[in-house]
């Protein structure tokens, strides 16, 4: 089995490694570069570019949580060891199912079976991960089967980094009245007003903001091309991330904040044999 799967659509291309947890590694839409491969700047142990966030989105503090009356021990996996970040499936093996093109789009199907009950999730599922192509967009369908006999806790999220080429002087668009409040571990303690304006010049202003959405919709224009990343989860939150050594920015559809395992906020539990659903999409447009 190759380590990734290129596959196109018109005059758009997608790259996906299926060694790394199905994660998007580059991506062109209508002929413009919207996702990059910049791990020579950033290695993906580090940034985990594009991953998709499962069962928990961003981190769980210190590794520890409890549930069904369990104490709890997840991997510390941050680059302190302090804490659990962004999820489980980021190194996992998916296999491909079906790679198809259509008269409409091209569609690649990855799975990925968890059969092992981990120490810091003694729990069995199964994720299923569509990407749809289409000349101008991409969708991400996520669906997530609890295979177990007891249910089990979850967050999800997704994890992409756009690529400008001059984030200073691209703008963000951000339909949120509130955003989370983090301590200097970026640990969630309140949530307040947001105090930033909808439209935003990023110039050189950093980011590690999350944001609770009006409309889970947040629109990206750099000096070439515009960018919509949406979700279909109604309550969605998003997490915005600028990172020092890159011309990049991450935005992050997450259905919850960081901690959710230990603060509960956006949390929610999966019984056995029950499915969720999640998709989200990015579409680019010339201005």
């Amino acid at each position: 089995m190759k380590d990734e799967v290129v596959f196109s659509f018109e005059n758009a291309t997608a790259r996906v490694s299926v060694v790394k947890g199905g994660a998007l590694t580059s991506l062109h839409l209508a002929g413009r570069e919207v996702i990059g491969d910049f791990s020579e700047e950033i290695p993906y142990e580090l940034s985990y570019a594009s991953a998709v966030l499962f069962p928990f989105a961003n981190r769980i503090v210190d590794g520890r949580y409890t549930f069904d009356n369990r104490e709890l021990y997840l991997k510390k996996n941050s680059v302190n060891q302090s804490d659990a970040i962004h999820g489980l499936l980021y190194d996992k093996t998916f296999y491909v199912e079906s790679l198809v093109t259509g008269t409409a789009n091209t569609r690649l199907v990855l799975r990925y079976e968890q059969h092992t009950k981990l120490s810091g999730f003694p729990f069995v599922f199964e994720v299923r991960l569509t990407y749809t192509l289409f000349s101008d967009r991409l969708a991400l369908a996520v669906e997530v089967v609890n295979t177990d006999e007891v249910s089990f806790p979850f967050s999800i999220g997704w994890h992409p980094y756009f690529t400008s080429d001059n984030r200073a002087l691209s703008i963000l668009e951000i339909d949120a009245d509130k955003e989370v409040v983090h301590d200097d571990n970026m640990v969630p303690i309140a949530i307040a007003e947001n105090s930033l304006p909808k439209r935003i010049l990023i110039s050189e202003q950093r980011f590690d903001h999350c944001f609770v959405m009006n409309a889970p919709e947040v629109k990206y224009t750099t000096p070439s091309h515009t960018l919509e990343v949406s979700s279909s989860y109604p309550n969605s939150y998003f997490q915005v991330y600028t990172p020092e050594k890159s011309n990049n920015i991450a935005i992050e559809p997450v259905t919850a904040p960081a901690n959710s395992f230990n603060n509960h906020i956006g949390l929610q539990t999966l019984a056995p044999d029950e499915v969720f659903h999640i998709q989200w999409q990015i579409r680019v447009k010339d201005e």
